[in-house]
């Protein structure tokens, strides 16, 4: 009778976990399933909108015109995925495609995506939508560093040098007419140098713009640029008006104490490029425009849709109504229209999901003092079970470190917390976003700072009563791999479980491989990111993971794409062979087609399922 009773007790389990693991590849398969709606544009001309749409699980270009609201799309042979696209002109554009996650082509097509042809891959470096069938490219060798500049003719594929890179030429910054106006390079001292001329004809002369721009937007007025720039001296990323004639800083256009000012998108004119004005992130998004008018009419939008963020991106066909885009941490994006002359606002566009958004959870941007009692950013997502006494929570750790997380749609958050998991993504120190002062230059400082902030994030979520010491999780990808294995190691009694996606664990390997790959542009601010790198590699491998197997306690997860060329898989190889030596409980998946992202469908939803899978069994 025990034995019959054993038996039924076993099928009852197995029952209970094939429905947990259904449960958990449905779920996911709502939540990560290509996005039916993303990457929108305005076409120029402003005829219609662009956008990559999933259409029986396959990725397509189509544009929907505004005059008369019919959509068009490509048909290529062989059906390959499209991922990215670039309008040259009113009439043509250039469409690039992948298979399983690889490029593998580029064809043009027509406004309406007819006349379907191939033509020659090259990186398209700016366009020029007043100019017919011409856009400015690099040299079509992807692993160059410093390329040469070319017009190219998309129809032709004839093209013409307009810049020859002397090896030392980091980046040119063109004009809306194509002319490079601004030419950066490095010194031997690792000083950022900036050459400046009027036009095509003049000679190239030193300015003195002290400090590393990350965004130049030429105005109509000679001499005169909007440039967002870290000034040295100071702490943050602000926006100034700068006179190449006078070499001087003329007005301060924007600047917070806190945050940096780090566009997200530049909303201007597809033809005339004539910049309206810029997005950029806070704790939430906001925007700059340059024209008041549009900040009027955005506070219009606002009163429509409270709830959610709207961004204007520019006019349509006829100019008497303009298209936005409107987001929150509740929903996914949508593409509206909205007339300021009577009001009216009309959905054109929308990424839809098979999950029901009344169940969704918002997203909390929050701080928290670390031990040093700098205050630490970051979102929590809660649960909808907080009914339930410990809940379990889940650490998410971004990569980077040179990145950040950010308010809006968050796809792993309401995954994870449908599944009654609170989430909190944490942007430690030496993420961007918070000044030099938050995020030094120095990578071994993120090394450190990284992992004792996201410690100290746990423990602020156990004394908010947000989460009980043991039955927290902690997952990181790429740098945030190092984050979870080294906080794991670090405060094993905080964690029930880690998983480390595409994660460095031995950063000596990692980074001799990195240089000797990449001898010449590794090294041109190698001293301002690795700081006494070739003299001190015991302390760097000291702060690896894989040199703290023995202080690991909790189960361990390591995922890698086997076609990651950021990451060797190797990394993820090594640890696990270090823990099972160790005698830890690890274990290993590699995603034969995957490279340094989750880019195919099929991948995300057995990597998401996995991962849940993984931390129910642990959590328990």
């Amino acid at each position: 009778m025990k034995y019959l009773s054993l038996i039924a007790l076993a099928g009852c389990l197995c029952s209970v976990c094939f429905a947990a693991n259904s449960n958990f590849k449905s779920l996911a398969k709502s939540l990560f399933a290509q996005p039916s709606v993303s990457d929108v544009r305005i076409t120029p001309g402003n005829r219609g909108l662009s956008y990559i749409a999933n259409k029986n699980g396959r990725s397509k270009l189509c544009v929907l015109d505004f005059e008369s609201r019919r959509t068009y799309d490509t048909f290529i042979e062989g059906t390959p995925d499209v991922y990215d696209y670039y309008w040259i002109d009113r009439d043509n554009v250039i469409i690039f495609v992948q298979q399983l996650g690889n490029p593998i082509g580029a064809f043009t097509a027509s406004y309406k995506l007819g006349r379907i042809a191939p033509t020659d891959f090259y990186r398209v470096y700016d366009t020029l939508p007043d100019k017919k069938r011409i856009y400015i490219a690099k040299d079509e060798d992807f692993d160059s560093k410093f390329n040469d500049l070319y017009q190219v003719n998309a129809i032709s594929g004839s093209r013409k040098r307009i810049e020859k890179n002397d090896g030392s030429v980091i980046a040119w910054l063109t004009d809306k007419d194509g002319v490079t106006r601004i030419r950066y390079t490095i010194d031997e001292n690792e000083n950022d140098r900036y050459a400046y001329r009027s036009g095509p004809e003049d000679a190239w002369r030193d300015i003195p713009i002290h400090g590393h721009p990350l965004l130049v937007l030429f105005l109509n007025e000679p001499e005169q640029f909007v440039i967002l720039i870290r000034r040295k001296g100071t702490d943050t990323f602000s926006v100034y008006k700068y006179d190449a004639a006078s070499e001087q800083y003329t007005d301060t256009l924007l600047e917070h104490e806190t945050y940096d000012i780090l566009y997200t998108e530049i909303m201007h004119d597809p033809e005339t490029e004539e910049t309206y004005g810029f997005a950029y992130d806070l704790a939430k998004p906001a925007t700059f425009w340059f024209d008041p008018t549009f900040a009027e009419i955005e506070s219009q939008i606002d009163s429509l849709h409270p709830e959610a963020e709207n961004q204007i991106l520019g006019y349509n066909h006829d100019r008497n109504a303009l298209v936005y885009h409107s987001f929150s941490d509740t929903r996914p994006s949508q593409w509206r229209l909205f007339s300021p002359a009577n009001s009216t606002d009309e959905l054109l566009l929308e990424h839809t999901i098979d999950f029901d958004t009344s169940q969704t959870q918002a997203c909390e941007p929050i701080t928290f003092p670390n031990r040093d009692g700098t205050l630490i950013h970051g979102y929590l997502t809660r649960t909808p079970n907080r009914g339930e006494p410990h809940a379990k929570t889940l650490l998410m750790i971004h990569g980077g470190p040179r990145a950040r997380d950010r308010w809006g749609w968050d796809a792993e958050a309401q995954y994870f917390a449908a599944l009654g998991y609170n989430v909190l993504k944490i942007n430690y120190r030496g993420s961007d976003g918070y000044g030099v002062d938050y995020s030094p230059y120095s990578h071994f400082s993120s090394m450190q700072t990284s992992v004792r902030d996201t410690i100290d994030g746990a423990k602020w979520l156990i004394e908010q009563g947000i989460a009980t010491k043991g039955k927290i999780g902690i997952y990181g990808s790429s740098f945030g791999g190092h984050v979870a294995l080294s906080c794991a190691a670090e405060a094993p009694e905080l964690f029930f479980a880690s998983i480390g996606y595409a994660g460095v664990y031995d950063w000596p390997k990692h980074l001799d491989a990195e240089f000797k790959e990449y001898p010449v542009f590794a090294k041109l601010k190698f001293n301002t990111y690795y700081p006494g790198y070739e003299q001190e590699k015991e302390k760097w491998l000291a702060n690896s993971a894989i040199a703290r197997v023995d202080q690991i306690t909790c189960p361990v997860y390591l995922l890698h794409g086997g076609s990651d060329d950021n990451v060797s898989q190797t990394q993820s190889r090594r640890m696990h062979k270090a823990l099972k030596k160790a005698g830890k409980n690890s274990q290993l998946k590699i995603f034969s087609f995957n490279g340094h992202g989750l880019v195919l469908e099929n991948n995300r939803v057995s990597f998401y399922s996995t991962l849940a899978q993984f931390l129910a069994k642990n959590a328990n």
